[in-house]
Formats: C-alpha cells, sequence, structure tokens
C-alpha cells in the first residue's frame, strides 16, 4: 500500500513539474522565438486618446492610482515594452530543422485607443524580407495593406505576418531593426509605430567560442 501511495505521489509531483514547465516552455514560444505574439495601441500620446476612465481592453484593470499612460505596445496583451524583439537563437530544435526560415508573427490584437474611428493603413519593414499577410478579418485590403472597415473606439484588428527570413540567418547576431507603421488610411497621418528587431543569441554565442 505505501509502495502505491509512493508511486502516485511521485507521479502526481512529475505530472506538476511537466505542466509548470510546459506552461514556461509555452510562454517563451509565444513570445520571443517560435511565434511571436504581440499587441498594439493606436493612436499614440500625439493624438486625443480615450481617457482613463474609458480603459479598454486590459487597460480597464489597472487601479486609478496605478495608471500612468498608454504603451505603444510590445509582446502579448499588455505590451509595455514598447518594441518587439524577436529572438530567432531561442527557437526549438523541431523549428530549426523543419521551418527554419520562416518567422511567423501574430497581432494578439491592434487596438483603437482614440476618441474616434478610424480606417488604418498597417505596414510591416522588415528589411526587404519578404512577407506575406494572414487574417481571419473580411474587411482587409492586402493590396493595399488598409482595413476597409472602420475600427470604433476600444476596437480592435488582426492581422498575422509569416516572413521569410534571410538565408544567412544564422550567422548574424542582428538580422534587422525594422519598424511597424500604422497610418490613418483616409488622411495618411502617421497614428502610431513600435520598433521590431530580429536577433540570433544562438549566432553572437557562436562568436564568443
Amino acid at each position: 500500500m505505501r509502495g502505491k501511495r509512493t508511486l502516485a505521489l511521485g507521479t502526481f509531483s512529475l505530472a506538476c513539474l511537466v505542466t509548470v514547465f510546459a506552461g514556461r516552455w509555452g510562454m517563451s514560444l509565444f513570445t520571443t522565438s517560435e511565434f511571436v505574439h504581440f499587441s498594439m495601441n493606436f493612436p499614440d500620446s500625439a493624438h486625443e486618446q480615450l481617457p482613463s476612465r474609458q480603459r479598454p481592453g486590459p487597460w480597464s484593470l489597472v487601479p486609478e492610482e496605478e495608471w500612468r499612460a498608454y504603451p505603444r505596445g510590445g509582446l502579448l496583451a499588455w505590451g509595455r515594452e514598447n518594441e518587439i524583439t524577436v529572438d530567432l537563437g531561442r527557437r526549438g530544435m523541431l523549428k530549426q530543422i523543419f521551418d527554419s526560415s520562416k518567422l511567423l508573427m501574430s497581432s494578439h490584437w491592434i487596438r483603437n485607443i482614440g476618441v474616434r474611428p478610424y480606417r488604418i493603413r498597417v505596414e510591416l519593414f522588415l528589411c526587404d524580407m519578404p512577407q506575406t499577410r494572414v487574417t481571419f478579418e473580411k474587411h482587409w485590403d492586402d493590396t493595399k495593406l488598409e482595413t476597409t472597415r472602420n475600427i470604433s473606439p476600444g476596437g480592435t484588428f488582426n492581422l498575422d505576418w509569416i516572413v521569410t527570413l534571410t538565408p544567412d540567418w544564422k550567422k548574424r547576431s542582428n538580422l534587422c531593426r525594422g519598424n511597424l507603421n500604422i497610418t490613418d488610411a483616409d488622411s495618411g497621418d502617421r497614428l502610431t509605430a513600435l520598433p521590431v528587431r530580429i536577433i540570433n543569441s544562438a549566432a553572437l554565442r557562436g562568436s564568443d567560442k
């Protein structure tokens, strides 16, 4: 009986460890390596933004005394980094073997924090690396890189990118410093921009050997 209890306890402990490890591993995949999820807010502080009492999305959960300002965006839902950093050196073994030349970037959301509706143009500039855009949204013109509907205050739009890396990416520690730009599709005014960096820590570690 004692042996069975010990085995059950050991199995349970192992399952807990596996769950925690898988959660941390999965989080790392969804941030800076395998499948980069990010959020982005527009317009920036140069334009009129929703007041704190009308904060949309996760920002409504921040206590008033802790509220500072909307960030431009970054990893996952909160996006406080004000940039997107992708580290190819942290990608898993399967990704390195089967699909190493592709980078997947997914907008957790692109949110309108302004006081009026906007129809937006979304442009990702990544050192002329080829890219394909994918979205479940019906109101998207992939030729003009524009939404075909207005995004209401507090509303969101979703867009993903598949980027083809340069052939020599494994040898380079710094592949690209680019930008993700959002402009008003009707007036042409820039609403916000988010720096995008693609690095390869594995190449940097290799150069130190």
